[in-house]
């Protein structure tokens, strides 16, 4: 079985470093709220947390735990992208209350038991990450199954609506696996989440994109999983004409944060 719910060029998309940082580094140019800054006022660190972060990506994350955590509080971490653990080893320099390590999130269980120091956790957290994988139920068990009994669950996952896709849908067909994952955590997530947990809380991150130039737009398209050579161009003078008639065309983009404490003490 693949690593990934995606394959081919759609993968590729997914996890090549560069197509991440190029959707990284667009979304904090264009979007009109801090994702990060967000997150943070939703999560709440205590010191000496023991967190677990699946998909970590180059850290973005990772980087602000580090100062919430205080010395006795430490971080596990891993990520498919061996290129973004690296970055994030480079820019954190070496601190030994932090392992990052280059993994499938399929073998969750297998990194906690055999390389990670830390096996409990009082908290853990995975954004833009665990809709990918093929075996996200299982690597949310497992999450679970590592959980401190006080501890928390947080994960983060594009919902809909979506702007980008709702104009790319005007001149080609999404990927079923694209649209899918902007439904997982309103159709799945939830569900699970209240099967897991007592407690369960939903907070919508709604944000805004406002592009003012083709190129922007053709670097964001681009770099999508659900950009179509075919009809790019037909997209791009819709675009155009957007931007010289007011002077930018924008894009509603939301997510879908979910926290769940207070186990049942039940596998599901």
């Amino acid at each position: 079985m693949s690593n990934h719910i995606y394959s081919g060029n759609l993968k590729k998309k997914a996890v090549n470093y560069s197509f991440l940082k190029k959707r990284l580094d667009l979304n904090k140019k264009l979007q009109n709220k801090d994702f990060s800054k967000w997150l943070f006022q939703k999560i709440k660190i205590k010191k000496n947390e023991k967190i677990l972060d699946v998909g970590c990506g180059e850290g973005a994350q990772v980087k602000k735990f580090i100062n919430l955590i205080g010395k006795e509080g430490n971080i596990s971490c891993l990520d498919i992208n061996q290129a973004s653990i690296n970055k994030l080893k480079k820019d954190i320099g070496r601190k030994k209350n932090i392992q990052a390590i280059a993994s499938d999130m399929r073998n969750l269980e297998y990194v906690i038991l055999k390389k990670f120091k830390q096996k409990q956790f009082s908290l853990a957290h995975s954004s833009y990450a665990l809709y990918y994988s093929p075996k996200r139920l299982e690597v949310l068990k497992t999450m679970y199954k590592f959980l401190e009994n006080n501890g928390s669950i947080y994960v983060f996952t594009p919902c809909l609506p979506h702007g980008m896709v709702s104009l790319a849908k005007k001149f080609h067909k999404i990927p079923p696996l694209v649209e899918d994952s902007l439904k997982f955590g309103n159709l799945v997530l939830e569900k699970k989440f209240r099967e897991m947990f007592w407690e369960v809380q939903i907070n919508y991150f709604q944000s805004l994109i406002k592009i003012k130039s083709l190129t922007d737009f053709k670097l964001f398209y681009q770099s999508t999983t659900y950009f179509n050579k075919k009809y790019q161009n037909k997209i791009y003078k819709f675009v155009q004409n957007k931007i010289l008639n007011n002077g930018h065309i924008s894009f509603e983009k939301n997510g879908y944060l979910i926290k769940g404490y207070e186990k049942r003490k039940k596998f599901f």
